[in-house]
């Protein structure tokens, strides 16, 4: 029944696509030929809506190809509203291309106006973004919500997989549901899960999955002997359930998992992740030399503004040239607009802190908004930093936070940035270090272009712990 309350849902939420992303194309079409808006300016078309059929059909069909490519039709991503605009803004921006690339490849007759392809492109995005929100919403909350949500059973315990029932708990948008979980050891600690209840032990799993009837089973402690996976891989094989290990073997960057053969031997472990690929590389470098190049442009007033604020209040230099530690250690010097007096540290190296006597009275203020960093423009432009990632650390502190903080230094993989994932969240100057590090991980691990333009846009109005 599940299933097929599945396939009808996915079914739906094409259809819905398909109606709306029909409307777009009607609307670019009413725009570019029908309106008359163009005409002073453009050859006018004489084409009618009858001639335009096909083109319809194609790009229908092709925007339908796309989505599906791209995930936005499995049954994980029914719920997740939050997944649905960078899902349509990616799929226009590939519609666009493809349709364009192949309209001019191939000649249509009749020929297909650009401004045309670039309106659905545009129209596509607000038509289907709202009708997708509430067909989430309303599936979510109907009848249909709890069985299209896989039931987990978790087998043994760990920290990560706790960490991640909670997660379950509070987020109504992941589609799971953790029925319950299973000690590996007879008399362990059943507890350990919270609100989780015990459902048996191992030698009772397939008497709980006959009365439970899971989705997914996850293994979470690899401690419990070869002979037990090899019992839980039959099981879930036999019982068509997904078996899955929890990341304890690989605390980080488990998208990078992959298998390697090697003379016919599999072999498991991290490879290459998206931003360490070298046309990724070139990307994201290319997008600092422009963002840098404007930043430098837009943002002159700014510093000639406040450096004039900061000298008055506290004559001086008015930049502050600071040490820090850029990919895997390579030092360089870090430029700001001075927000403390010229002798702040002479006491020794220090976090700010959001009442801290040193700091200049409109230093605050620059801190805030990030004022301070705008020189830092100039260390994007040089290739020392980048636009978006880790936020550089000095290297007398780094030497004692890799030995203190599990994972620190691999967050120096990357070029540090002006803004990063965890300072839009909050974890900057005085907070928990673990936290900060394993935001940079998540970013690292994630990355995409379309990641940087988030948190560039969530610089603007996150301002959580800014001191």
């Amino acid at each position: 029944k599940r299933n097929q309350i599945r396939d009808l849902s996915i079914a739906g939420l094409i259809l819905v696509d398909g109606i709306f992303f029909g409307i777009a194309m009607l609307l670019a079409y009413y725009v570019r030929i029908q309106s008359g808006w163009f005409d002073e300016w453009l050859i006018q078309s004489s084409h009618e809506f009858s001639d335009y059929a096909g083109h319809f059909s194609f790009g229908g069909l092709l925007y339908i190809a796309l989505a599906t490519y791209r995930g936005m039709y499995l049954d994980t991503s029914l719920f997740r509203i939050r997944a649905i605009l960078p899902g349509l803004l990616k799929i226009s921006v590939y519609w666009f291309v493809i349709y364009l690339f192949i309209s001019l490849v191939f000649k249509f007759d009749p020929p297909i106006s650009r401004l045309y392809v670039l309106g659905v492109a545009l129209f596509s995005v607000p038509c289907l973004l709202i009708p997708r929100i509430f067909y989430s919403m309303a599936l979510r909350r109907s009848r249909w919500g709890p069985l299209l949500r896989q039931k987990i059973i978790i087998v043994g315990y760990s920290s990560e997989l706790e960490q991640l029932i909670e997660f379950i708990r509070l987020d109504p948008q992941l589609p799971y549901d953790v029925a319950g979980w299973i000690p590996i050891v007879e008399g362990e600690n059943e507890s350990n899960f919270g609100e989780v209840s015990c459902l048996g032990l191992l030698k009772d799993l397939e008497d709980v999955i006959d009365s439970v009837g899971p989705d997914i089973i996850i293994l979470a402690d690899m401690a419990v002997g070869s002979e037990k996976v090899d019992f839980l891989v039959n099981l879930c094989g036999r019982e068509g359930i997904d078996f899955k290990l929890s990341n304890n073997l690989f605390p980080v960057f488990s998208s990078g998992l992959r298998v390697q053969t090697i003379s016919g031997v599999p072999l498991f472990g991290i490879e290459e992740l998206a931003i360490e690929k070298w046309y990724n590389r070139i990307l994201k470098r290319s997008m600092d030399i422009v963002g840098a190049v404007a930043g430098i442009t837009l943002s002159a007033p700014f510093i000639l503004a406040f450096s004039w604020l900061v000298y008055r209040e506290s004559p001086g230099p008015v930049f502050y040239r600071q040490v820090r530690s850029g990919r895997w250690g390579e030092s360089f010097e870090i430029i700001k607009i001075r927000s403390m007096h010229v002798d702040a540290e002479k006491d020794g190296v220090g976090w700010s802190t959001k009442y801290d006597n040193r700091r200049l009275k409109i230093g605050g203020f620059m801190r805030k908004w990030n004022i301070d960093e705008l020189p830092q423009f100039w260390n994007v432009l040089k290739g020392e930093m980048s636009l978006v990632g880790p936020r550089p650390e000095r290297p007398e502190l780094i030497k004692e936070f890799k030995y203190q903080i599990k994972l620190y230094n691999i967050r120096h993989g990357v070029k540090p940035g002006l803004t990063g994932w965890a300072q839009v969240n909050g974890w900057r100057g005085d907070t928990d270090l673990s936290e900060r590090v394993r935001h940079d991980l998540y970013y690292m691990e994630n990355w995409s272009i379309w990641t940087d333009l988030q948190i560039m846009l969530m610089t603007m109005y996150r301002f959580k712990n800014a001191a």
